[in-house]
Parts: C-alpha cells; structure tokens; sequence
C-alpha cells in the first residue's frame, strides 16, 4: 500500500486534483502491477477532497463519472465541504472554518473493523481529523501527507495551513510535503499578499518540505509550447503531470529483488532535495513526449527541451540539491551532471548537488526535474515580504483579518519568520 494520504484543499487543490486523479487512475489501469501504490485494498484513492463550497467538489465528481473509469472512485464519499466560503482571507480559512459545521452527509468511510459513522454535527475541522485518521488505520503502511493548495485564496491557503499545523501534532514522525500554487504576479486577489505571507510562513514551521507551483512560469513555458491561448486547465494539467512524475513509483526506489514499490518516492524526495529544515523551498520542471508520440530522436528533443528549461529556471540563483525523474521504456541513463555543467551554478559546498531515479516500465516518456533554489528565498519570498510590508504599513485590509483573529501581532511575526527564511538562502547562496 501507499504510505501516503493525499489532501486536496480548497478550489485549486481540488483542480489540480481532478488532473492528478484522473491521469494517475488512467496511467495505472494499464499498469495494475503498480495500482495498489495509488489506491486502497477497495480501489478507492486514499485521498479527501476538502473545500468550502461545494460546487467545484461537485464538478470534479461529474468529470470522474464521465470518465467511465474501471477503477471505483466516488468523490463525494471522500470529500468534506462546508456551508459558507472563505472569502479570499487566510484569516477566515484559518480561524473561523474550522468551527463551522460540515455541509451535507459526512464521509462514508469503513475500516477493516467495520462501518464507522462520523458525528454529522462535528466541526469542519474535527471532521476532516477524523476522516484522515480512518484512511490512515486502513493502510498497511503510512509514511505522511502530501497536501495541495493555493497561497492566493481563502479555503486553501488558510484551512491549508492550519489542517498541516493539526497534523504536525498529531502525527509528529509523519512527512508532510506541501504543494502550493503561487498566484499571477499581475495579481489575483488584493489579499494575494497577505494570504502567501501568512501561510508560507505556517507551512515553512510545519512542513517538511515546500513544492512552489507557479503559475507565471508555467503559463510562460506553455505559451511558448504550444499555438493559441493557454487555459487554467491547461496549466493545472501540466502541474499534475509535474507531480505525478515526481511522485509515482521508480524502478530506483523498487526493490530489485521483485518486490513491490510501497511509494516511497515523495519522502525520499525531501530526503535527497531538501536535507535542511531551513532550506525547503523546491520547484520543478517537466517535459513529456509529444501528442501523438514520435519515434525519431524523441529522447533528443525531449532532453534538449529540458535542459533549456532546467537553464531557465535556475538563472537568476544557484542551486542547492536536485533530483531528475526519467521515465520511459527506451530510456538510456545520461550523466545528468556533465549534461547541466555550464547551464545551472550548483553551490560548492554539496558535492552530490543531483540525484536520478529511473522508471524503465512507464510506457510514457517523460523527464521532470525538482530543484532547491537560492532564488526560492532571495526572489520570491523577499518579494512576497516586501509588499505585504507596504500594505501592512498602509493599514490596507487588516481589518478585514483582525475580525476573524489575525491581529498585527500574527502579522509581525510572519515577517519575522519571512525574514528567516530570506536570510537563511542568501547565506546558503553566498
């Protein structure tokens, strides 16, 4: 069995979870030899699908129904809404949700001992606790916790945040790799600011490790793939592929003896990218065959393709430890290192700055490559830190958080912990 619980929260969590679900359900109905790595002994995904609202729940079951999937998969017996929204405040997804009361039946869960029924009258967040704990008492083996969220919205960033604090305290010895979606830098929300200092400042307190997803990077690298415009599920499409090659099973990490993967592959990717607790910001790039596949010089195009966006992604820093996932039946291993000697500046105090894994069963070719970057802090970060310090210097919506208790004091600690992390990768750089 898988020694994960996937968490999809809020709309974008939820989203990408559609792409991520559907891909890996389609991907594992030809390869059945890995399809326990993904599901439970009933077929079903270990996985909740958690949101304030109900409607995108609601659409992401009507996309898997239409699907006509062999694999039984029922969203909304693996989902726990809410009656009311959050309202793009971190503040209110974090304070206030919690408390409020489920909307609709609670999850129809079973253990090995039986039916077990859920207090239809419980909180959202004792809801979601209980819930995680009977997916976790059906699993042979259970490692951690790879949640989804957005930094820019309400539900996402602020429930997102406080469910990854809960976990911590319950579950102290279990992983938690957090994958979160950056917001448009032409802006999203006015609280856009507001919301991605005070739940990366949470998350970097409480997770073992940070994959960044940006949208600006993905939406400027498909646009220049492919003709006509690029949609939202366009990007959140390749975002799941991203995942999935990082996270689905390698021939690296499956014993070679004939054993079975028991999925591995996210814990010991934070293990290999980010050794560090100060240092947990991590990025990634894909590329996978073209649509339909061609077969001359494939693996050519698709490395020459890679590398320039290995390139492009680490310009403006240098990087700390990577990890390249190569999957493909006709793959040939490549010194990865000597390919990216003079296109990426590794620091010099790791002497082992990239990993490979190999999948040589996957019948689609793919490379997808992840990355601890100075420019994760010395960029992004100082960035988000310096406008929510102007904003906050105005006194822009910070009544809007103080009402549902995130007082200035929350506030100058984040800035604080920001700080940390910003000091902590320049140091790394130098």
């Amino acid at each position: 069995m898988m020694s994960v619980v996937h968490l999809h929260i809020g709309q974008c969590g939820l989203q990408i979870g559609e792409d991520y679900w559907l891909k890996a359900l389609k991907r594992y109905q030809v390869d059945n030899d890995n399809g326990h790595v993904l599901l439970q002994m009933d077929r079903n995904p270990r996985a909740l699908f958690i949101d304030s609202e109900k409607k995108v729940i609601r659409h992401f079951s009507r996309r898997i129904k239409a699907s006509k999937l062999p694999i039984k998969f029922n969203v909304l017996e693996n989902s726990i809404q809410s009656r009311t929204g959050c309202g793009s405040n971190w503040a209110l997804g974090h304070n206030k949700l919690p408390g409020a009361k489920i909307m609709g039946d609670v999850p129809n869960l079973k253990t090995g001992f039986g039916q077990v029924y859920l207090d239809p009258d419980s909180t959202m967040l004792q809801t979601c606790l209980d819930s995680i704990r009977l997916k976790i008492e059906k699993s042979e083996t259970f490692s951690g916790f790879l949640g989804f969220q957005s930094l820019a919205g309400g539900t996402g960033s602020g429930f997102g945040s406080r469910l990854c604090e809960e976990l911590r305290d319950i579950y102290p010895t279990a992983y938690r790799l957090w994958n979160v979606v950056t917001p448009f830098s032409v802006g999203e929300s006015p609280t856009q600011n507001y919301n991605q200092l005070l739940s990366m400042t949470s998350l970097y307190q409480n997770s073992d490790a940070i994959m960044l997803l940006e949208n600006d990077a993905v939406l400027e690298m498909l646009s220049a793939k492919q003709s006509g415009s690029v949609s939202m599920k366009d990007i959140n499409s390749h975002m799941a592929d991203a995942m999935l090659g990082l996270f689905a099973p390698t021939d690296s990490l499956t014993p070679s003896s004939g054993g079975v993967s028991i999925g591995m592959e996210p814990w010991e990717l934070c293990r290999s990218v980010a050794p560090m607790p100060s240092l947990k910001l991590l990025k990634s790039r894909h590329v996978s065959e073209p649509s339909p596949p061609s077969q001359a010089n494939v693996w050519t195009k698709m490395t020459r393709s890679f590398v320039g966006q290995v390139k492009q992604a680490s310009i403006n820093g240098k990087t700390i430890s990577s990890l390249i996932v190569a999957r493909g039946q006709d793959y040939l291993s490549v010194d990865w290192k000597q390919k990216l000697k003079g296109q990426v500046k590794f620091v010099s105090w790791n002497p082992f700055p990239v990993d490979i894994w190999e999948d040589n069963k996957s019948k689609k070719r793919s490379l997808t490559y992840c990355s601890n970057l100075t420019s994760s802090g010395t960029q992004y970060c100082s960035k988000v830190l310096e406008k929510s310090k102007i904003m906050f210097k105005s006194g822009a919506y910070l009544h809007w958080y103080e009402r549902y208790g995130t007082n200035k004091e929350v506030f100058s600690e984040s800035f604080d912990v920001m700080q940390q992390v910003v000091d902590s990768y320049k140091e790394a750089e130098s």
